[in-house]
């Protein structure tokens, strides 16, 4: 009996000293490793607009009074056309004035309305489906203005918005032709290429 009491506290003495070891030899083995370093997410802020609306330009017997212009929308785009070689030009700039690129997701084309000026007759469809627009880039970049176009960060395309008679029309009204519902939508979203 002696033995096995002797024997145990042998065999605890022993467990103890190897424990001792090894938590000190696992404290010698053992590094802390500490990683630091800092990182900045740059404000890259999402600014489109308009800016710049000139006078409208107008050539023949053409009328078209100054639009209004906000941030993000050019109002009361209102052309009346008088003759076949009528054209009334609106020029505009598009400005990304914010850190992140930009492109034309979609654009709306307007479903235009007309009528006479004096005599209040209304507009027949073979005028109005004479009636056409054009959007287009000048200055620096040029082209019909499409989706898909690129509007990189930090820079302003002009647009040019211009409303005519088709060059092949007959089918003029007797009245001064005054139009309205000229309404275009560009929707831009975020590039996802670089810029």
């Amino acid at each position: 009996m002696r033995y096995n009491k002797t024997a145990k506290t042998i065999a605890v003495i022993c467990l103890s000293v190897l424990l001792f070891c090894l938590t000190v030899g696992y404290a010698a083995l053992s590094k802390n490793l500490t990683i630091t370093g800092s990182g900045k997410v740059n404000n890259a802020g999402w600014d489109i607009h308009f800016a710049n609306l000139k006078t409208p330009s107008a050539t023949g017997s053409a009328v078209a009074p100054t639009p209004t212009l906000n941030a993000t929308s050019i109002t009361n785009i209102n052309a009346t056309l008088k003759q076949g070689a009528d054209t009334v030009t609106y020029t505009f700039d598009v400005v990304n004035g914010g850190g992140i690129g930009a492109k034309i997701k979609s654009i709306t084309y307007p479903t235009v309305t007309c009528k006479g000026t004096t005599n209040d007759i209304a507009c027949t469809d073979a005028i109005k489906n004479n009636l056409q627009w054009q959007l287009t880039y000048s200055g620096t970049k040029t082209g019909t203005v499409a989706v898909n176009d690129v509007l990189p960060k930090a820079t302003t395309h002009t647009m040019n918005l211009k409303l005519s008679f088709k060059s092949t029309n007959t089918n003029l009204s007797a009245d001064d032709v005054r139009f309205s519902g000229l309404n275009f939508t560009i929707v831009y979203e975020q590039t996802t290429t670089a810029d």
